[in-house]
């Protein structure tokens, strides 16, 4: 996968390029078993990826197995090449919810105030880099098929959700079907208003599982927000 995302890169490169659905499709498929790698490389924290992100470098293994890394400039620079295909955006964006979502709920209510903060902030950088994404794809379009791509997206998104479980028998389950639940409620106008909420939408909603004090309930919602707007603006100057 580092290779072929290197290849599509010198291919698809700043430029308006785009992948054919037909190809985008499997491919978004492909990159959405890489999540774990992905979020890694769009929250730019972990030493391991960044000394990693060069070409001349390999695939590495550790005790938690295969890893691979490219620099985010690279990555975004694909995933925005594919995503003209509404499905293949979808897809790319519901492995990086999947991975948010037990990430949150693998983060207890003892950790503390900065922990919890920082994985709000975290996801919330993955999210706004995809939000980033977004917006370049639709800056090229006309303003109803911006909306079109919006609402197919958010339709994509939103499928198969069911009742969420009580967050305490499955918190992953409950962040997850509680946040595609709401999503569904977006009408195609509102639907990329929505997108761009959904960081601080998870984290409200994690907040209210972990029956945080109130304060808690109230910034880092907030937090979220604002790293996620910040992760945008920082993709936006990458796909320039």
């Amino acid at each position: 996968m580092q290779n072929l995302l290197l290849s599509m890169d010198d291919t698809a490169g700043t430029g308006s390029a785009e992948v054919e659905p037909a190809l985008a499709v499997p491919f978004s498929e492909a990159l959405a078993d890489y999540a774990d790698d992905t979020d890694q490389i769009l929250t730019s924290v972990n030493v391991d990826y960044i000394r990693a992100d060069t070409s001349s470098t390999s695939p590495w293994q550790d005790e938690a197995g295969v890893h691979m890394s490219v620099s985010v400039d690279s990555l975004l620079h694909v995933v925005r090449a594919i995503s003209h295909s509404p499905a293949a955006y979808a897809t790319v964006r519901e492995a990086a919810t999947r991975h948010i979502s037990a990430d949150l709920a693998a983060t207890p209510r003892s950790a503390g105030k900065d922990t919890l903060s920082l994985r709000a902030k975290l996801g919330a950088r993955i999210l706004g880099s995809l939000d980033g994404v977004a917006e370049k794809v639709t800056q090229a379009q006309g303003r109803g098929q911006a909306q079109k791509w919006g609402a197919d997206v958010v339709a994509r998104l939103s499928a198969n959700a069911v009742a969420p479980p009580a967050y305490h028998a499955d918190p992953t389950g409950h962040l997850l079907n509680s946040w595609k639940r709401e999503l569904k409620d977006a009408g195609p106008k509102n639907a990329l208003t929505r997108l761009e909420a959904q960081s601080m939408d998870m984290t409200r909603l994690w907040a209210q599982g972990l029956g945080l004090d109130q304060g808690l309930k109230d910034s880092l919602p907030y937090d979220s927000r604002d790293n996620a707007a910040a992760a945008r603006t920082d993709a936006l100057s990458k796909l320039r």
